[in-house]
């Protein structure tokens, strides 16, 4: 995968000054405290593979309180939280399946998924997963 491929290069071409974690097309990269690489210097370490990076997402300084694959990160503080538009368009989504007289296959889907996602960083829904996921 193109995804994989650019995360092994930029891990390696950072040469322990920093990570690149990689989740489906998320890309983040941490900097270790004695690295004194810019954000700048860090997208130029892989410009020449010429991937298509969205501003919006990747951010264009380091910052201490980042978002990445749908949190809010502090790394100092080690909290992880769900934002707040997350939370209503999930809540949005729960509310509609919950109100509707029929909940499609699809749509029971897509809910167990947006739960699986949150039970990463609030764990106390997920004893209740189970039955979810036993109805397909």
């Amino acid at each position: 995968q193109v995804g994989g491929a650019i995360k092994r290069i930029w891990t390696l071409r950072l040469d322990k000054r920093g990570l690149a974690l990689r989740y489906e097309d998320d890309f983040s990269v941490l900097r270790f405290p004695a690295c004194s690489l810019s954000h700048q210097d860090m997208f130029a370490l892989v410009a020449d593979l010429e991937a298509p990076w969205h501003e919006g997402k990747s951010g264009t300084s380091f910052e201490g309180i980042f978002r990445s694959i749908g949190f809010m990160w502090d790394v100092d503080a080690k909290k992880v939280w769900t934002p707040e538009d997350k939370l209503v368009k999930y809540c949005s989504r729960i509310q509609r399946a919950l109100s509707a007289p029929m909940v499609s296959l699809h749509d029971l889907q897509q809910i167990h998924g947006t739960l699986v996602h949150l039970c990463f960083v609030h764990d106390d829904g997920s004893p209740h997963l189970p039955a979810i996921s036993n109805s397909f």
